[in-house]
């Protein structure tokens, strides 16, 4: 099971107009983003939705996530909207830190238990 304790992120959004907010957006948009990296999953049997509650439908709990760390760069630029710009790149990151720490890599996700065990077996 890949754990990851804290992560970093770094947005260049000109002149933050509301430097608070745009923080907690970038929080909660890695945090959802690393959820549905490491454990969220619909499966499907006989054409029905196995999942139907948050008891089957497993996502990060308050006491898996990570400390987020967030640096606004400061910039005098313009400003401009972030959109889901935390989120994006926390998958390349996840997967290029196992890499340097097993040598090997995982190109599906969610990354399952039983995912990071067969590619380290590999």
């Amino acid at each position: 099971m890949i754990r990851v304790p804290e992560i970093w992120i770094a947005a260049n959004v000109g002149v933050p107009i509301m430097p608070r907010n745009l923080d907690a957006q970038l929080q909660s948009a890695v945090i959802h983003s690393l959820s549905n990296l490491l454990k969220e999953r619909i499966t499907f049997k006989n054409g029905a939705v196995q999942q139907s509650n948050f008891y089957d439908y497993q996502v990060i709990r308050m006491s898996e996530a990570p400390e987020v760390h967030t640096h606004i760069v400061p910039s005098s630029r313009n400003p401009v909207g972030i959109g889901d710009l935390g989120g994006i790149g926390v998958g390349p990151a996840v997967a290029n830190a196992f890499f340097s720490a097993t040598g090997r890599r995982l190109r599906q996700s969610p990354f399952l238990p039983e995912r990071v065990l067969a590619a380290l077996k590999t």
